[in-house]
């Protein structure tokens, strides 16, 4: 018994030791970031502060499609018409390492970006296994506190869900460009800033990042939505047909935008691929709406899972097969609730693994149920198939949940039969002959008793102990056992045999189960009801049936029955009156 209480807790545990280890080796990393990046799409509205200028295949066309040799003085002639906007910061999302051919090209750039500190230029750090790693920077001379990395580094599946907000080397920490521009947005005492405890802040607010200062972040709009960023091209700002005005107070992301540039990744919010200015402009909508979230401690992804499977263990065992997927299904509604909720609190805990796991505890569970029912349909099976009808049987499946082996007190209808005039028939005839003439008897009995859905208690050497109203309940067992005796009556007299029946029928509560020893069980009635019914039928003459009294108020209305007058009967102290049914 104790072993049956304790496999929900076993199984519970085994499922969770061997989740926890799957997550714990992100054995289903690219399924768990698919799942979480449809939790994470928000749509939200953009700052109209933040504006893109594309390199897009219009430029391309108009200057030339081999943009890594383009005059610097063409971004410096930009760069100044956005400044005359009086835009807050303009970045130029291009590297420039290596030295321009024509001449005065990088002086002028240098010079262009140490007159205004709102420009900020590109630099690189190359994380390299052997050689040729480190910083790549512009071929000319831009103040430290101008420069900003363009790293970014996808996850396992190649997409983009985090940018590190610096990048530091042993040389240098170089911050974000998404960091700087949302800086020149954010009110001063909610600028994002690195303390000396080593702690990125917003304001007041710590920002949870990991060994590589990344966080991740929630993208507001997909790539090229008409509801996105403001975007101009960049030919179109060259060609100064895009007014001065549109660029006041903004900051001004200066970029790829065309295929033939490389620079599209893979993001969470879109199939389509997002050019990288685009996903800089999200990270700095991110910055200031404070859209970022941090990934669950794995100890408290473990924990999750250990207090799941055994939450979910408990009910599952207790609950039928139909119940647990209701209660499967509602815990899988439940938990992903949960994890939005948690994300619009900045915390990603794990998706895939607890599902994973509430999906196979249900499974492991069904095949439990499953054997137990088979179990069950087979004891059940085996100790009334000898009792009731086959029909009988399968009404009990059907209603095993009502069924209670263990003792129960139940008002139920007892029948005695005996044979009347076999000892002396026994002594004419040989003994095969005897046993086949009681076989035939017995026989009839059993099938009558069967057809008005009695349950068949026991053989009594050439008598039958039934009763009427168990194991399943029914109104009218009292007229099913006395319609029972009535047709055995009738058959007894086509017999080509000199015997019959005698009958004893008593109603009444008595106690019904299980009865016997480890060895042998019997399912049996007992009580003084049996005990009267016995006593009518030792009573009752060849072809009689005898009833009680409570017999009689039942079926008086329904049958032929005779008041024979008050009898003494064995164990009762007050003579009692007995009726015959006819």
């Amino acid at each position: 018994m104790f072993y049956v209480k304790m496999v929900w807790i076993l199984r519970s545990l085994v499922m969770a030791a061997l989740f926890s280890l799957l997550y714990l080796y992100q054995t289903f990393y690219s399924l768990e970031g698919e799942l979480t990046d449809r939790l994470v799409k928000e749509k939200r509205p953009v700052d109209e502060r933040i504006v893109i200028v594309g390199i897009d295949e219009k430029t391309l066309s108009s200057i030339s499609r081999n943009w890594l040799e383009w005059p610097r003085k063409t971004y410096v002639e930009v760069m100044q018409h956005l400044i005359d906007g009086r835009a807050k910061a303009v970045w130029l999302d291009i590297l420039m390492t290596s030295k321009s051919e024509i001449a005065g090209d990088d002086q002028a750039m240098s010079a262009m970006v140490q007159k205004y500190p709102n420009i900020f230029l590109s630099t690189y750090y190359a994380f390299a296994n052997g050689s040729g790693g480190g910083w790549q920077k512009p071929s000319f001379e831009v103040p430290a506190s101008q420069l900003v990395h363009v790293n970014v580094f996808p996850d396992q599946d190649g997409v983009v869900r985090e940018i590190p907000l610096a990048v530091e080397t042993e040389e240098r920490m170089v911050k974000a460009a998404s960091v700087q521009l949302a800086n020149r947005l954010l009110p001063s005492d909610q600028e994002i800033i690195y303390s000396e405890k080593g702690v990125w802040y917003r304001g007041t607010t710590p920002l949870v990042t990991n060994g590589r200062k990344e966080i991740p972040f929630i993208y507001a709009q997909p790539p090229l939505s008409k509801e996105g960023f403001r975007y101009y091209s960049l030919s179109d700002v060259l060609e100064q047909k895009v007014p001065v005005s549109a660029f006041r107070d903004a900051v001004v992301l200066i970029g790829a935008y065309a295929p033939s540039m490389n620079d599209a990744f893979a993001t969470p919010i879109s199939p389509t691929k997002m050019y990288g200015v685009e996903i800089h402009a999200n990270m700095v909508q991110s910055l200031l709406d404070g859209k970022f979230y941090t990934y669950a401690p794995r100890s408290l992804g473990v924990a999750l899972l250990f207090a799941l499977s055994l939450f979910s263990g408990y009910l599952i065992d207790r609950y039928t097969m139909v119940k647990s997927i209701l209660f499967l299904a509602g815990l899988f509604i439940a938990y992903t609730l949960i994890e939005i909720l948690s994300i619009e609190n900045g915390l990603l805990l794990p998706y895939v693994y607890p599902l994973a796991l509430l999906a196979s505890l249900f499974v492991w569970s069904m095949i439990s149920h499953y054997r137990l029912e088979r179990k069950e349909r087979s004891y059940i099976t085996q100790v009334f198939n000898r009792y009731v009808s086959p029909s009988i049987v399968k009404e009990i499946l059907h209603h095993r949940e009502d069924l209670q082996l263990g003792g129960t007190s139940k008002d139920v209808t007892v029948l005695f039969i005996d044979l009347r005039g076999f000892t002396s028939l026994s002594e004419q005839k040989p003994p095969g002959e005897i046993i086949a003439i009681l076989n035939e008897y017995l026989q009839l009995c059993t099938e009558v008793i069967f057809n008005h859905q009695g349950t068949l208690d026991k053989f009594i050497g050439d008598g039958v102990m039934a009763f009427f109203g168990a194991p399943l309940d029914m109104g009218d067992h009292t007229e099913k056992a006395v319609m029972a005796a009535l047709e055995m009556k009738q058959k007894a007299q086509n017999f080509p045999h000199p015997v019959s029946f005698g009958m004893g029928i008593h109603c009444g509560e008595v106690i019904v189960g299980n009865v016997g020893s480890k060895r042998r069980l019997d399912y049996t009635v007992i009580g003084d009801v049996v005990n009267l019914a016995s006593r009518l039928e030792s009573q009752a003459k060849p072809g009689q049936i005898l009833v009680s009294e409570a017999v009689h108020e039942k079926m008086h209305n329904r049958c032929s029955t005779e008041f024979l007058g008050m009898r003494e009967i064995k164990g009762k102290a007050q003579p009692i009156p007995i009726y015959e049914i006819r």
